[in-house]
Parts: C-alpha cells; structure tokens; sequence
C-alpha cells in the first residue's frame, strides 16, 4: 500500500487551498475532495478554479497534493506537483507538474509503481523516484531492481529535466570492483543457465544511472563466468531493455548518463 494511502484524507472531506497569482483578486481555489467508496476512478477529484470559473480537474481513485507554491512566482515554475494513484497490485502512480500562469500547464511524468520524494533543498523541489523499466524482467517484481532518478525545474526549458549531477556518484575503484565482480561470478556460477541472478543487471543499473556505464560494462565482463553460456545473447536482451524504457526514452538517458555506445 503506498504511503499516501494512509495519509489520505477522510471520507466526504474536502481540501480548499488558496493560490496567488500576484493579486488576491486573481488567485485559483484547488480543491481536493473526496466522493464515494475507495478506490473508484473518482475517489478523488482535483479541482482548480479562478473566480468561479473552473481552470483545471483531474479525478483518480487517489489524488494528492505533493508540493504548491509559495510565495510570487517566476520563469513559469510549477504551482502544483499532484500525484495519482490509479490503484493496482504494483500500479501506477503519475506526476502531475501544473503551472497556474494566464494558461493552466502540466506536465504527466508517469513513474509506476515507484512513489515519489520531493527533495526540498532545491526549489521547486527535485523530484527523486525509481525506474521500474526493468520489472519483472528475468526476475520476480520482488527482485527487480530499479536504479534512482532524479529531476530538477530547469528554468531555462521551463519543465523538469534529469539532474545527472545529483544522480552522479564516484565511479568505483578497481580493488572494490573486482571483488564486487568475483562474489558476482560465484553467484552467477551456481544460478540456474536460464535464470540469471538479478543482482548481476541490479550493480549495472545503479552503475549506469550514476553515471558510470563504463564500469558497468567492465563489471558485467568480470562478472560473468567463462564457462557460463549465453553471454552476448544476455547483453543484447538487457540494452534493448534498458533502451525501451519510457523514462530511459523520455529524457534521452543513454546521452545524458554517457551509455550510447557502451550499452
């Protein structure tokens, strides 16, 4: 259950939030409120209105209300930041960026079944989630690594872009990688020929949306067996999937994070 669920607010209540535009007589009224049995396509309905005229309305089983402005804003930066849970075993959670300015914007990042964190030390605030491209594959959703990625309000664009230099860690050194792989190997080695251990694409993962897809491609050679076959096969399935993902795809990862040409 994610955690928003638990704090959500209670039966036939509703949320009223008051947002300046520069006057009071120009503000938008956000209401949240909730309508009938949980979990229903409209449990939660969003709306945004500007004297008396409705702007905006989102309505999901599950709305809420992640981070509002404060104070004037500038360069068109986000007044809203709405998360909605559409309900689900896994899934899926969509983030809704929503500028107030003289035309109502937004912004749909989709990022399954990862929540969101907001990262107040910057503002707006980064937006810190996990890629999910990878569950299931090969591996159990339990067992499915999901690397880290976080966005910042570039202001210049004017919406949320991959923060690499947030994302970025220090590549590893040499003596803690070949020990990585070689516990890798014996792990690999004694793992079914058909079911790979996903710690092998989870070290790889964290090494390419840290920036060091370099590393990862060295782990992944050290750390393969070389009696173990289906070497070449494995790396073929694991780009395509890396590359397809809507994230990976979206913000043009394998550029930003140096992976073109390595995976």
């Amino acid at each position: 259950m994610p955690n928003f669920m638990r704090r959500r607010i209670a039966p036939l209540a509703t949320l009223l939030l008051l947002l300046g535009t520069g006057t009071a007589a120009r503000g938008d009224e956000v209401v949240l409120s909730t309508h009938g049995a949980e979990m229903t396509p409209q449990h939660n309905i969003l709306t945004v209105s500007r004297a008396g005229r409705r702007r905006y309305r989102l309505a999901a089983p599950l709305i809420e209300i992640a981070y509002r402005r404060e104070g004037a804003r500038a360069d068109d930066e986000p007044d809203l930041i709405v998360t909605d849970y559409a309900g689900g075993a896994h899934c899926c959670w969509t983030e809704h960026v929503i500028g107030l300015g003289a035309v109502v914007t937004e912004d749909k990042i989709a990022i399954r079944d990862s929540e969101l964190e907001l990262d107040r030390s910057a503002m707006p605030p980064r937006l810190r989630f996990h890629d999910f491209a990878f569950a299931y594959w090969k591996a159990a959703f339990a067992d499915s690594p999901a690397p880290l990625v976080v966005l910042a309000w570039d202001r210049r664009a004017r919406h949320y872009l991959p923060d690499i230099a947030a994302m970025h860690q220090p590549a590893p050194d040499q003596p803690a990688q070949s020990a990585a792989a070689a516990e890798m190997r014996a792990k690999l080695a004694a793992s079914p020929a058909d079911r790979p251990d996903p710690a092998l694409w989870e070290r790889m993962l964290d090494l390419i949306y840290a920036g060091n897809a370099a590393a990862a491609r060295q782990f992944f050679d050290q750390a393969w067996p070389p009696e173990r076959r289906g070497k070449p096969e494995f790396l073929a399935e694991f780009t395509r999937q890396l590359r397809s993902g809507d994230l990976w795809r979206r913000y043009d990862l394998g550029r930003r994070l140096g992976a073109d040409g390595v995976f």
